[in-house]
This record gives structure tokens, sequence and C-alpha cells, in this order.
């Protein structure tokens, strides 16, 4: 076997048996809690709601998603390490369970900073989401994103602000890349913790019904790993558009679409663009943007010219045409 299959093979392996670990120990507390990870969509879809407590199993993940999840968790440890490297005094903390509601919540850290104590969640991310988050600094200003994941985050820190009865907590975000931070704070919010909880009262009771409220079409669904468990394919709205997930390209194009008018940043973020594309193949949608991907191939020679013909090479050349859409869909 050929030496690099065979370490892909072995990586491969873990990477599956992480993914069956994970699977194991989620499931029997997601069907059992809310759990204040997911708490975000009380705004967004009740429906997800209940699916994630009665068919967790049916949520479906792609690949790419699933190694991300992992790397995610490795990030994490490593900021958990640094916060403890500095010096940070850091509270030991056990998962906490709010029966009344049914809502399980486990905050990554609870640390020290001028005498008082703070919730903290770690949140490492690509550079393009980085860029994102990076322009908040509260709560309330990431909470009108117009990204579902970027929006969700600060329910899970007043979930948290509530559970462990603090005044505020931080979310820490990483850029993967560079290792740069930016803290968001989030303040305790009376307000929309009650909005989230009238939300899940409701999905309490479809859950002890073992009953699903009815689906609606909303945005969330273009991103929603039960797409396909709501809705038939006949029965999609735009079921002739085909998507694809991926958020950090969803963010470079968004990017790339905001600064038109800076040459320098605009040609580096299309480079970057259109070497990602590469990977894809034909006509879809990502967010907001259409995009076309056409293969074909070119001969190109790479000797002198009396000897060209012998030396004829046929190469695939990649060619992607990006239309952005306007917030239409």
């Amino acid at each position: 076997m050929d030496v690099c299959q065979e370490l892909m093979t072995k990586l491969d392996s873990l990477q599956k048996k992480y993914e069956e670990e994970n699977q194991e120990s989620n499931l029997v507390d997601t069907r059992k809690y809310n759990r204040a990870s997911s708490l975000g969509w009380a705004f967004d879809c009740q429906r997800y709601l209940v699916l994630k407590r009665l068919y967790p199993e049916l949520e479906k993940f792609t690949p790419v998603q699933k190694r991300r999840f992992r790397e995610g968790k490795i990030q994490e440890l490593l900021m958990k390490e640094e916060i403890r490297a500095v010096g940070i005094p850091v509270e030991k903390i056990d998962p906490l369970v709010w029966e009344k509601y049914q809502i399980r919540g486990e905050v990554d850290d609870i640390i020290q900073l001028d005498g008082e104590k703070y919730p903290i969640d770690y949140k490492s991310c690509s550079a393009a989401a980085f860029a994102e988050v990076s322009q908040a600094s509260t709560g309330q200003e990431l909470m009108k994103s117009k990204y579902l994941w970027i929006r969700h985050y600060p329910a899970q820190l007043i979930t948290y602000n509530h559970l462990y009865d603090k005044a505020g907590g931080i979310l820490l975000f990483k850029n993967k890349e560079s290792g740069e931070k930016h803290p968001v704070y989030v303040e305790r919010n009376d307000g929309i913790m009650g909005q989230i909880l009238e939300v899940i009262n409701d999905v309490n009771a479809c859950v002890a019904a073992a009953a699903l409220p009815a689906a609606i079409w909303c945005d969330a669904c273009k991103s929603c790993g039960y797409a396909e468990t709501c809705w038939k394919e006949e029965e999609r709205k735009e079921k002739e558009i085909k998507r694809i997930e991926d958020q950090d390209l969803e963010l470079l194009l968004k990017q790339r679409e905001d600064c038109r008018e800076e040459h320098e940043r605009y040609e580096k973020l299309d480079a970057q663009i259109k070497d990602i594309l590469k990977n894809y193949h034909g006509e879809f949608n990502i967010g907001d943007f259409k995009i076309k991907v056409s293969k074909y191939p070119k001969i190109i020679y790479e000797v002198p010219d009396d000897l060209k013909k012998q030396y004829e090479k046929v190469i695939e050349i990649t060619r992607s045409t990006i239309k952005y859409l306007g917030g239409a869909l």
C-alpha cells in the first residue's frame, strides 16, 4: 500500500471513531434535554428544536462539517490551556440542568477578572467568519447578523448567564488561521431569555406528545440538517435550485462583493474564492450567490516549439462565474 494512502486510511478511521463516540454520547442527552447550544433556533424554527429532541439521529451533516466540528473541539481545548497559562483564575464547573424547562447547559469555563466571575465559551472559526464576528463587541450586535450560526451564539451565553446566575458572559472567538482572538461580551438579558422560554414550553409540549409542529419555510431551511426530513423533494420551494452549504465560502463571497471599490483586496479575495471553486462543478447557489463552475480540457505545451507535438499534454481548466442575487433568496 502507498504510504500516503495508508496514512490517510488511519487518519480517516480516527475521524470515524470520533464521530461514532460523539454521536453515542450526545443522543441520550439530546433526547432528554434542550441543549443550551441549540436555543438560538428559538428565533428561527421551533420545529428544529422538536426534531432535535425526538429525532436527533436524522440531522444530516456533511463530511466537511463533521471534520470542522472535531477541529473546533481541538481548538477550544487549546484556548482553555491559554486562559490557564496567563494565570486567569478558572473555576471548576459542572453541567447544570434547568428541570422546569428541560434545559441542559455546560459552559466551557467560569473565569475571574477584576474580582468578578464570568461564563466564557470558546469559538474557533475561519478567517472569513472571524472578520465578521470581530466587528461586534456585544451579543446584541451578533444577533443582528444575517448569518444564522452567528445569530445563535448569544442565546447560548444568555442561557448560561441564567443557569450559572451571572450578570454577563464572554464569547471568545479565535481565528484558526492566524491565532488572533476577539472577545464579545454578552450581558444577562431577561427579556430575550423569556422569549426563549416561551418557545421551549411549546417545544416540551410537542416532545411530550411526540408531535411535530407544522413545517414553515424560512431562510434557515437552506442550511438546516433537517431540510430533507421536513420537505419532500417535490414540496421544497426553490427545489430546482441546487444549494451548497459552505459557511466560510459564503462569507468570502459577501466580503468580495462588499469591497468592489478596493481593487487590491477584491482581486485577492476573487483569486482565493476561485481557487476554492475548483473543488466544485456545475450550477448551484451559496447564500445569495449563484455560481457556475465549468471544467474543460486545454492543450498546453511545455517544450520548445519544434518538439511541441511530441510532448502534447491535456490539462483541466476551471472557469467560474459568480452572480450576486442581492438577498433576493
